[in-house]
């Protein structure tokens, strides 16, 4: 099943896994990150700043249904085999 989101701006992201729509997000950003771990941990500690909310960055998956419930993304499905969805070190990269 494919992951679908859609952006603030209204952008629809599509990809196989969570993490291809975090890459794609990555990749559109404005000020991108050298890899999608890098992007989710630094998104997090923004809305960590700016709305107060911790935002997960242990999955691709967590983090964007994290990042839809404080309304930053829409999420048209979600869903399917996330097993390169785990952060590399398993740690939650948005942690300071």
């Amino acid at each position: 099943m494919a992951v679908v989101v859609t952006t603030g701006e209204g952008m629809r992201i599509e990809g196989e896994t969570a993490l291809d729509v975090v890459r794609e997000l990555n990749e559109r950003a404005l000020i991108g990150e050298a890899d999608p771990w890098r992007y989710m941990a630094a998104a997090a500690r923004r809305v960590q700043r700016l709305r107060g909310v911790k935002v997960h960055t242990t999955s691709a998956e967590l983090f964007l249904r994290d990042m839809a419930a404080v309304g930053l993304l829409g999420i048209v499905s979600i869903g399917g085999d996330d097993r390169e969805t785990e952060s590399p070190g398993g740690d939650d990269a948005g942690e300071d």
